[in-house]
């Protein structure tokens, strides 16, 4: 009976713990593709003009 009171309460803590890990991959994720648009736009933003759709 232990195992299965021990069992309730860690799946609830491993499901929070694979929920957090998926919004930090998924933040992770959006980085490589928003960093190229910021540097093109704010630290050279003469370049941003000529192709908007891809910044």
């Amino acid at each position: 009976m232990a195992d299965s009171a021990s069992a309730s309460i860690i799946a609830p803590t491993i499901a929070c713990v694979i929920e957090v890990v998926e919004k930090v991959r998924s933040a992770g994720n959006t980085l490589p593709h928003v960093m190229p648009g910021y540097l093109v736009r704010h630290e050279h933003p003469e370049a941003a003009p000529k192709d908007p759709d891809a910044y």
